[in-house]
C-alpha cells in the first residue's frame, strides 16, 4: 500500500498483482464477519473470469465453489471476421456464439464444485468501439438451448442449495448481454428462460 496526495488530500493506491492478493486471508475474514454480524456460515463462489482457468480450484483460496462467467474463458472465434467499413478498420473480434456454447458444455468438469453458467448474447462495440469483441449467431432459442442443458446438468449433478446456473446478465447494456426486454426481441429472452427452468425446476 502506499499513500500519495491529490490536491493536498491524502489518497489511498493499492498495487497489488491481482484483486485479492491473499483471497483466502480475505475469505477467512468475510466468513468471520458473517458469524459476527449472526448471519453464520456464508457459501463463497469464485467466478472464472478473464481467461483464467485455475487448475487448483476455489478451495486453495478459501471459496467453496466456483462458477462459469461466459465468455470468458472459451470463447471460439468466428472463421468470418468483420473488418469494418471505409474509414473505420474494425480491429476487435468476431466470436460464434453456438460454438462458444458448445465448447462450454462440452469442458471436462473439475473434482471441485463448478456452477454453470450461460450468456444471452454479447456485442460491447458500445463500450469498446472497433475493438470491440461480438458474438454472432445468438438468438433466443439458441440460448434457450445453453440454459435447458445447463439446467439439466445441474440437476442431475447438484442437491439442494447446490443447485444453481448463472446467466450474465440482466442488464448489461454496454456489452450487449441482457435479459430485459428490448425492440428487437420483446420479451423472447424472459421466454426463452421461463420455458428452459420450467415448472419445478
Amino acid at each position: 500500500r502506499r499513500y500519495i496526495k491529490v490536491d493536498g488530500k491524502p489518497l489511498l493506491l493499492v498495487y497489488r498483482p491481482g484483486l485479492l492478493p491473499d483471497a483466502a486471508a480475505t475469505a477467512d475474514r468475510w466468513r468471520q464477519r458473517a458469524r459476527d454480524c449472526g448471519l453464520g456460515e456464508i457459501y463463497l463462489v469464485s467466478v472464472q473470469s478473464f481467461f483464467h482457468l485455475d487448475l487448483t480450484g476455489p478451495h486453495a483460496y478459501g471459496f467453496d465453489a466456483a462458477a462459469e462467467f461466459p465468455p470468458h474463458s472459451f470463447a471460439v472465434e468466428a472463421k468470418a471476421q468483420p473488418r469494418g467499413f471505409p474509414g473505420r478498420r474494425f480491429e476487435g473480434k468476431a466470436y460464434d456464439y453456438v460454438a462458444t456454447r458448445e465448447q462450454f458444455l462440452a469442458r471436462e468438469m473439475p473434482a471441485y464444485p463448478l456452477f454453470r453458467g450461460v450468456m444471452p448474447r454479447w456485442d460491447n462495440t458500445a463500450r469498446r468501439g472497433s475493438q470491440a469483441g461480438i458474438f454472432v449467431g445468438a438468438t433466443p432459442a439458441d440460448y434457450e438451448d445453453w440454459l435447458r442443458r445447463a439446467v439439466a446438468y445441474t440437476k442431475s449433478a447438484y442437491f439442494g442449495d447446490e443447485r444453481l446456473v448463472f446467466v450474465n446478465a440482466w442488464n448489461e447494456w454496454g456489452e450487449g448481454n441482457y435479459l430485459e426486454p428490448d425492440r428487437l426481441f420483446g420479451h423472447a429472452y424472459l421466454d426463452a428462460t421461463r420455458r428452459a427452468l420450467g415448472p419445478g425446476r
